[in-house]
């Protein structure tokens, strides 16, 4: 599916449910609140007519790579990933506006420059105005988030549909992490039970750990050596998803989302987002 963008500088981004985490993690309570609108520009200016959303290009499906985001000082800037199961595609708005459209199943958006501060959220069905999940989130100066709603469309558990806010700029770098990357991986698969990440290795049990213990509905993280290597997920020791060429380079960072169901089919299934994730 496509996705459309149509952006202007005071912009804003979502949550209501995050992580609690260690260190490098974030836990930003949920708050809901309504979407604001904006006043009509001066009557003695000209209106100005709306920019037509640019259609989606597909550069974000492609393998991971360096990306950098132009940046403008006292700015925060926020992309959408769309991980609800069973979810249609969607219509994003920020503060009463549409920001993106069609946003379907498994897409990331692009970066789009955003005010800091409090802002107002509201996902739509493509085309409709009846509110899927509202919401609320902050964000700071000169920092860079992945707002993700995930969950099971129609699920009123542990696996409702939600919003988690993932800030990619945690993690203090210091003498030792300096020509590593960073990688951030988020489980927002349903159901799925907590897993481990690894990576192949020609000792005794064949593997070795790259990341322990990632929640479902949290964010963990750590630097690695630069390379390009594969990435397995296991749950219950067992390796569910594998993703080969993995390129990490040094000195940037890369966030990974686990998605969909263990066990599902089709758009639904088990996959696993490689991303470039904006450097401080």
């Amino acid at each position: 599916m496509k996705i459309q963008k149509l952006w202007k500088p005071c912009l804003a981004a979502l949550l209501l449910t995050s992580a609690a985490v260690q260190a490098d993690e974030v836990n930003d309570p949920p708050v809901t609140t309504e979407p604001t609108t904006t006043e009509p520009a001066p009557a003695t200016k000209p209106a100005t007519k709306p920019k037509t959303p640019r259609k989606y290009d597909g550069e974000d499906k492609a393998k991971p790579t360096t990306a950098k985001t132009p940046r403008v000082k006292g700015t925060a800037y926020v992309r959408v990933l769309h991980a609800v199961v069973g979810a249609p595609d969607a219509d994003i708005y920020l503060d009463g506006k549409i920001v993106l459209t069609k946003v379907a199943f498994k897409d990331v958006s692009k970066y789009l420059p955003v005010t800091t501060g409090k802002h107002a959220l509201k996902i739509t069905e493509t085309g409709k105005t009846d509110a899927l999940l509202t919401g609320s989130a902050s964000f700071n100066k000169d920092k860079f988030y992945t707002v993700a709603a995930f969950g099971e469309a129609g699920n009123t558990d542990a696996s409702k549909p939600a919003f988690l806010n993932i800030n990619e700029s945690t993690g203090k770098e210091t003498a030792s992490s300096k020509g590593k990357a960073r990688v951030f991986v988020t489980h927002l698969a349903p159901g799925a039970p907590t897993v481990d990440i690894t990576t192949p290795s020609k000792n005794k049990k064949g593997y070795a750990s790259f990341l322990t213990k990632v929640e479902y509905a949290k964010k963990r993280s750590k630097t690695a050596k630069a390379a390009t290597t594969i990435l397995q997920v296991r749950a219950d020791g067992k390796v569910i998803k594998e993703i080969a060429d993995v390129k990490l380079e040094a000195d940037h960072r890369y966030s990974v989302f686990a998605v969909g169901k263990v066990g599902g089919e089709g758009d639904s299934a088990f996959d696993v987002i490689v991303k470039p994730a904006a450097t401080q």
